[in-house]
């Protein structure tokens, strides 16, 4: 008896041998292998270039396709190959330009993006190469840089004075020659220099002008050196303009409720070291935003910006003007912007179409916390109506072909400012 019910279960094991199919061969993949992923390009000569090759080895059974090479700041992409193939080596050249840094010890990121699904460094199928070194330089900048800080327009000018003292090759004596083309708020001048150790240098004054327009300065200054290991010397020209009189670029009242408005408060200062703001007049762009000064002290007030319940519903953007008896500055712009939340409180406020709908079929709804008059859709040609529910809410009905233009949704109600408004229709 016991050897009956054993037989069925050897037969059930030999069928399912039978039917068991053979082992899948492995579906052919990339491979990227590199010897070494953390590179050193030694010394560099501040002002020189360098080219960095890194051998890229497919050691898999499918062409590896190099997507892209992301370097970090500082370095560049020569040359890369798009496709290596199978057993194949190619070189990823990398550029770095040490005129772009300052001396000292450098260190890189480069993300290399490949079909290869192995490699994870940096999320999915990218690599990550380190890249480090030093950057020298045959001279010492005291400071490093012309740095001027704050810096007032049409007040002074004011002069930053760098010290070039030579080390190594050029600690011997060398001197500097301007190449760089300056603009006409931007003077320098280079005069021979002795520290008082004895060190033998150059000395740059650089001079920056009032008429400097209001922004930031950020500029590289480039001289030629007569000594041949290192023939050129960078360093940068830095400054924040400011007007006389500042506030703030722009003010921003966010998105807010029209029926509760919105307040914001700007400060407006000198910048000159003078006493006295002789504002003369402040010009909204609209009836509805109050800007009012209120003095703080001899030098600044504060302007207080009020939307007043009510306004308008939608973005808006405009500038207030502030006039000045003075001068020096006659007129500072502040800039506003902001969204007026309907009263209408319209959900969605934006309809976004399906892709396909058959005629008279709903393609948008909506509902509105204030009762609507009347709806209507914008062009009529768009094909598309709409329609007020008998429960409140609105729904958009499609045409024989749904637009692919954008169209608008008119709603219209008996609340004052809000008679008509404008929702906007989006194809797919």
């Amino acid at each position: 008896m016991p050897h009956f019910r054993a037989l069925p279960l050897a037969l059930l094991a030999l069928l399912s041998l039978a039917q068991a199919s053979p082992e899948e061969p492995t579906k052919p993949a990339p491979k990227l292998v590199i010897k070494d992923k953390q590179l050193d390009f030694g010394e560099v000569i501040h002002g020189r270039k360098t080219v960095i090759s890194v051998p890229l080895l497919n050691a898999g059974t499918a062409p590896l396709v190099i997507k892209d090479v992301k370097p970090s700041c500082g370095c560049t992409v020569a040359d890369f190959p798009r496709t290596i193939a199978p057993g194949k080596i190619a070189q990823l050249k990398l550029e770095f330009d040490s005129a772009l840094r300052q001396p000292g010890y450098q260190s890189f990121r480069i993300s290399i993006y490949t079909n290869d699904a192995t490699q994870r460094d940096q999320g999915a199928y990218c690599t990550v190469l380190s890249l480090r070194g030093e950057v020298r330089t045959m001279f010492r900048l005291l400071p490093m840089g012309a740095f001027y800080g704050e810096f007032i327009h049409g007040l002074k000018a004011v002069t930053k004075t760098v010290r070039v003292v030579g080390i190594d090759h050029a600690k011997g004596g060398f001197s500097l020659t301007l190449a760089t083309k300056l603009p006409d708020y931007l003077s320098v001048k280079i005069a021979p220099w002795t520290g008082p150790a004895g060190q033998r240098g150059q000395e740059i004054r650089v001079t920056l002008d009032p008429k400097v327009p209001p922004g930031q300065v950020n500029m590289p200054l480039e001289f030629r050196t007569t000594v041949k290991i290192q023939p050129a010397l960078r360093f940068t020209v830095a400054a924040l303009v400011n007007r006389r009189i500042m506030g703030p670029g722009l003010v921003d009242f966010g998105s807010f409720a029209r029926a509760e408005g919105s307040k914001r408060l700007a400060m407006i200062a000198r910048r000159d070291g003078v006493d006295g703001l002789p504002l003369v007049k402040v010009v909204s762009p609209y009836p509805w935003l109050k800007a009012v000064p209120n003095p703080r002290d001899p030098r600044s007030l504060n302007l207080e910006l009020e939307v007043t319940a009510g306004a308008p519903p939608g973005s808006f953007a405009g500038t207030i003007h502030l006039l000045f008896d003075d001068p020096n500055q006659a007129q500072l712009d502040v800039h506003v912007t902001g969204r007026i939340r309907s009263t209408l409180q319209a959900t969605p406020s934006i309809l976004l179409l399906p892709k396909t709908a058959k005629q008279g079929s709903i393609v948008g709804r909506l509902h509105c916390a204030k009762p609507l008059t009347k709806v209507e859709v914008q062009p009529a040609s768009c094909g598309l109506t709409a329609q007020v529910t008998a429960t409140g809410a609105v729904i958009v009905l499609s045409g024989t072909v749904l637009p692919t233009q954008p169209a608008r949704l008119i709603l219209f109600s008996d609340v004052a400012g809000e008679e008509r408004v404008e929702l906007p229709i989006l194809p797919r």
